[in-house]
């Protein structure tokens, strides 16, 4: 564990249920149903274990934060990434996760040789033998941290735990010897520009707001101003980056529950509702499918810099 004004920051370890519960309902608050926030909160994929296994199996790329009083307040997401230096070359973040994270075989594989080795007989270091082949072909190639997934307890907003969070990534970055921290960072008040204007998402308009900026000449949207403050550059607006397809069922369904009122439909089968995303409605197969736009920035740790 290493501090930061106050905070532990090291490698997620759910020591109990009640932080692995914990964990589940910091996800429900940071992302929406729509997105998955809410759902079953034990399978056989995702649970303590297999959540602990995935953190034991990258330690550098499982990340959370701590209080004085030891309760976690803050976890960061990442994955090893090859970048290029070629801006064209960046891909989506649904390419990003189908590529790096785990598949469901393997974190099944990890949780059960985790929960033998770890919690029934007390010997991590055989888990650790099944572990360091793994992690050696993800991490081999690398040269990147890549940002998948933040989460922060909402009532601790003042003590800036994104920002520490971000830290934690670069130190990871510094200590695996890789010159890049990026992600495809999410514009938090994109959708409010869009529900001013009553307009719906296009191209036009999302580089609009991605080259807006403050009298500072910083960007005008508050996270990529934080990121650009934390010494990330922006390198590309990625138009169709984060989607997800559920049936009209679940979206009508989903309407009804999440910002009941401010929901309009700029353009047939084209959904708003403030959000960064824009939900667009296939009559044919009968399902709905969110796009958000999302901004690739790259922060560069290496010496030099």
């Amino acid at each position: 564990m290493v501090e930061q004004q106050g905070f532990q920051c090291g490698t997620r370890y759910c020591r109990d249920e009640a932080e692995y519960r914990y964990g589940r309902e910091l996800r429900a608050v940071s992302f929406s149903e729509w997105y998955g926030g809410r759902e079953a909160s034990w399978s056989l994929t995702d649970n303590r274990y297999t959540s602990n296994a995935a953190a034991a199996l990258f330690p550098d790329f499982y990340l959370e934060l701590r209080d004085a009083d030891e309760k976690p307040v803050g976890y960061l997401h990442t994955a090893p990434g090859f970048w290029s230096g070629d801006i064209e070359s960046l891909p989506n973040f649904d390419h990003v996760v189908k590529t790096l994270n785990l598949r469901q075989r393997e974190r099944l594989a990890a949780g059960l040789k985790y929960t033998l080795w770890h919690e029934w007989l007390g010997r991590p270091e055989r888990f650790e033998q099944f572990a360091r082949p793994l992690r050696a072909r993800r991490q081999s190639q690398a040269n990147a941290v890549l940002l998948l997934a933040m989460m922060v307890d909402p009532e601790r907003r003042r003590h800036k735990l994104p920002t520490l969070l971000l830290n934690a990534a670069k130190d990871s970055a510094r200590r695996l010897g890789y010159p890049y921290v990026m992600a495809p960072f999410r514009p938090s008040h994109y959708g409010d520009f869009k529900m001013e204007r009553r307009a719906a998402h296009s191209e036009a308009l999302f580089r609009e707001y991605y080259a807006a900026q403050t009298a500072e000449g910083l960007p005008l949207d508050p996270w990529l101003r934080n990121v650009v403050r934390q010494g990330a550059t922006l390198v590309k607006p990625e138009m169709r980056s984060v989607s997800f397809t559920r049936s009209i069922d679940t979206f009508n369904d989903f309407r009804q529950k999440h910002r009941p009122n401010d929901w309009y439909s700029p353009a047939t089968d084209v959904w708003e509702c403030g959000e960064t995303c824009t939900w667009y409605i296939d009559r044919v197969q009968q399902t709905v499918t969110s796009w958000e736009p999302n901004c690739w920035g790259v922060i560069d740790v290496s010496p030099a810099t």
